[in-house]
């Protein structure tokens, strides 16, 4: 019988990924294609697919568990993120193996936070020193129900001049948020490798002068917010209203039905600010972990 095996993704076999991205997107609800998976997983995030760790045995994928080290520099926290398991009788020791090795070269003092889609499994993260810290949630919006608003913004996609301003934008306005990402020039080059037919970054102009950007994805009818940024110098003016009422005007022209987003169920200000545009909470989309 074939023993268990912990490997990154950059150490599988063709065939044992084609079983992978089958596991993830049964797992996810998402239906990446074999290149998204590979784009995603393969990029700088999880270090060139270094650091997004695999379980299987004789085949048959167990567990995943991805850490993102990049922060650990500058804000002293490690992500684990897209953590999947089975509901097996040894899936504590499974964990334990696949956190021992995903994690070992992370200092004790390090903060860790994980990320799960459903919370199946907290008693199992209990044991093992985490706690349910915080949540994000899941809002949407029957466009039926949006009265269309036309401020007239530039909505241009992202190039690869724009670096210098996306760069200072994503930075800057979610500094100090619990799960904040310092992006850097590499990050910025796999946001233009990201971008075809169902995704998008645009960049929001105002006056000739550009105030944020919108990560769109779409889905047959569906589309979901990615990420929404009003520069630092313009908050508090009403362009976070302003811009996504103008934008749901757009999208709805285009026949899409619903608009989707996640928010930190503690950031109340950004969640009055949906509520009040139509959004709905629908469901804890990931439940956060801190030991």
């Amino acid at each position: 019988m074939n023993e268990l095996k912990i490997d990154s993704l950059s150490e599988m076999s063709l065939y044992m990924r084609i079983l992978l991205l089958k596991f993830l997107n049964e797992k996810s609800g998402e239906r990446l294609s074999y290149e998204d998976m590979i784009k995603f997983y393969e990029g700088s995030l999880f270090e060139n697919g270094k650091s997004f760790f695999v379980a299987y045995k004789e085949n048959v994928i167990l567990s995943t568990l991805g850490v993102v080290k990049k922060e650990i520099k500058k804000d002293n926290i490690a992500y684990i993120s897209r953590f999947f398991i089975e509901n097996i009788k040894a899936k504590n020791i499974l964990f334990d193996k696949l956190y021992k090795k995903a994690t070992k070269d992370i200092l004790d003092d390090v903060d860790i936070r994980l990320g799960a889609f459903d919370n199946s499994n907290v008693e199992l993260l209990e044991n093992y020193g985490f706690k349910n810290t915080y949540n994000m949630i899941r809002m949407e919006l029957d466009l039926e129900n949006i009265t269309d608003v036309k401020e007239g913004f530039l909505y241009e996609d992202i190039k690869a001049c724009d670096e210098e301003i996306y760069l200072d934008i994503n930075n800057r306005a979610f500094e100090g948020s619990k799960n904040a990402s310092f992006y850097d020039s590499n990050d910025y080059k796999e946001v233009l490798n990201s971008i075809d037919l169902k995704n998008k970054v645009k960049m929001v102009t105002d006056d000739n002068k550009k105030i944020g950007f919108l990560h769109l994805k779409k889905d047959e009818d569906k589309l979901y917010i990615d990420t929404f940024a009003i520069k630092k110098e313009e908050q508090g003016k009403g362009y976070g209203k302003r811009v996504l009422k103008d934008m749901l005007t757009i999208v709805k022209e285009k026949e899409f039905k619903t608009v989707s987003l996640d928010v930190m169920n503690d950031n109340k200000r950004a969640m009055n600010l949906y509520e009040k545009l139509g959004f709905e909470n629908k469901k804890i989309s990931r439940y956060w972990f801190s030991k």
